[in-house]
């Protein structure tokens, strides 16, 4: 073990408490996936001490104490002392455990993601992570792994990308991996700006944005658009538009909790559709559209497109239309007490 603090993982009931039962049932879930895999877990004998006055579950592996859980004040506190490939492999059944059970996981005041293959890697030993060397102002804040799977008591993943800060604080960044793991293997880093695309203002704006695929992880993909504002969840190029293109945007709220909810023109109280104008790119359709047509935003945090339709223009030439969420970081001030018909999209 190292010097590295414990990880505490605490599960919340949005808008609620979690109670006895359903916290039971929680441990219990995660003894069964313990137990599911090859190795020694899966011959051992696991036995689960709780009760409905008891603030704690104690659980034991063949006799011995594995781990103590609590629940307190209708939350779950989950410490992790493993700092080590173990430990990592223990947050993400924790995490998979609320993402089943519809719960959030905060890490002090920060919620992380829903995805369960977001892991948080601030509390695991630093030689585990990628970006060692002294050089390096970047510092891993979230590994993105899947099929995380425990092996004869080994846990073994495959990892997609990794996330980092610069010197542990600040704006998010996508890690350019191929260049990580050149600058690993020379023991040696150079500043180049296709390194790192920066993804979010800070970890907290990076798991909402995440939960609403609005996070790349292509890296190439964005350090070609030069930005990572728009995630293209299409083949479209977005890039080069250099034909007529309508756009047909769903203007959602990133403050609010339902994002299933959109905003509709304030005066004829209709979807509003428009076109990317002529040297216009989509970016700045987009701010025009929010800031001149809908009169709610002079920007927008980060827009997905959905989806590719197609009608005749004027002309009654075939035209392409996009369909995009965009999101908004709260009315204006001014625009605040204004009345907006909010619809929900169900």
């Amino acid at each position: 073990m190292s010097d590295t603090k414990p990880l505490v993982l605490t599960l919340k009931q949005p808008d609620d408490e979690i109670r006895y039962d359903h916290a039971k049932q929680i441990v219990e879930w995660l003894i069964a996936m313990l137990r599911d895999h090859s190795g020694d877990y899966s011959k051992a004998e696991w036995k689960l001490s709780a009760s409905p006055e008891s603030s704690h579950f104690s659980i034991q592996k063949d006799g011995a104490l594995f781990w103590v859980l609590k629940l307190v004040d209708g939350k779950m506190d989950f410490e992790i002392q493993d700092d080590g490939i173990f430990g990592l492999y223990l947050q993400y059944l924790i995490r998979k455990a609320a993402l089943h059970s519809y719960l959030d996981v905060y890490v002090g005041t920060l919620r992380l993601s829903h995805d369960p293959g977001i892991l948080l890697a601030t509390h695991f030993r630093p030689g585990l992570m990628p970006l060692q060397g002294k050089d390096i102002p970047f510092e891993v804040i979230f590994l993105d792994l899947e099929d995380f799977e425990l092996r004869a008591d080994t846990p073994t993943f495959r990892m997609r990308g990794f996330f980092a800060q610069k010197h542990g604080k600040g704006p998010v960044y996508l890690i350019n991996t191929s260049l990580a793991v050149y600058f690993q293997t020379k023991k040696r880093y150079e500043e180049t700006r296709e390194f790192a695309i920066q993804v979010a203002e800070d970890p907290e704006q990076f798991a909402r944005k995440y939960d609403l695929e609005l996070i790349p992880t292509d890296f190439y993909t964005y350090f070609f658009l030069g930005s990572s504002k728009i995630i293209n969840g299409t083949t479209f190029d977005i890039k080069h538009i250099s034909r007529k293109v309508f756009v047909k945007p769903f203007v959602r709220d990133f403050t609010r909790p339902k994002s299933n909810e959109i905003i509709l023109n304030n005066e004829s109280h209709m979807q509003l559709m428009d076109k990317v104008r002529k040297d216009e790119s989509l970016d700045a359709c987009l701010k025009r559209v929010l800031k001149d047509e809908l009169q709610v935003a002079d920007d927008y945090v980060a827009a997905r497109i959905e989806r590719v339709e197609y009608d005749r223009d004027k002309e009654d030439k075939l035209t392409p239309r996009l369909v995009v969420d965009v999101y908004i970081n709260g009315l204006r001030k001014h625009q605040q007490e204004r009345k907006y018909d909010w619809v929900s999209l169900k």
